[in-house]
């Protein structure tokens, strides 16, 4: 689907398009198997169970059909006087079509009641914001672990040092 055409403008907030985001986006290495739901993550058995295809969430995670996208290294990160990161987790379902559909979101790392987890059942602008929250956070993870980190952090040291001293052993 090409991102000019009309079906891709109305599909960025349906939830397989937030999924496929998750394999075929730029943070694709965080998508992890889920073999138990984190402590932290405010997750019960009962409100996904809507979720999962007439499949416990014990048998969904056994069956590695459960996936965890955690940014818990963006916990702590300092910023700008109201101004506000969240460090997210939210689980995946791999569906009966091979699809990749978020069941929950907690867009910070402590479960508590003042930290929800967001469900696709939640009104639909409330979970609309949630995955909008947790797109927010997976850009800042891109841009300062995978583009600064990775590319100019770490490989520019590298460069630089290649060019000084490659002349020297040649």
């Amino acid at each position: 689907m090409s991102i000019t055409s009309k079906a891709y403008n109305f599909s960025w907030n349906d939830d397989r398009q937030f999924g496929l985001q998750r394999l075929a986006g730029v943070n694709n290495s965080w998508v992890q198997v889920c073999r138990s739901v984190p402590e932290n993550f405010g997750v019960t058995e009962d409100m996904v169970n809507p979720f999962l295809e007439g499949l416990s969430l014990t048998r969904a995670l056994s069956d590695r059909r459960i996936f965890l996208v955690n940014h818990a290294i963006l916990q702590n990160v300092p910023t700008k006087e109201d101004c506000h990161l969240c460090a997210p987790m939210a689980l995946f379902f791999e569906d009966n079509t091979g699809s990749l559909k978020p069941i929950a979101i907690q867009l910070f790392q402590d479960a508590a009641d003042d930290n929800p987890v967001f469900l696709p059942s939640d009104p639909e602008y409330t979970w609309a914001l949630a995955k909008m929250w947790f797109n927010n956070a997976d850009s800042c993870m891109h841009l300062t672990i995978a583009h600064f980190g990775f590319a100019h952090a770490l490989m520019e040291g590298i460069a630089v040092t290649t060019n000084r001293y490659v002349d020297l052993v040649v």
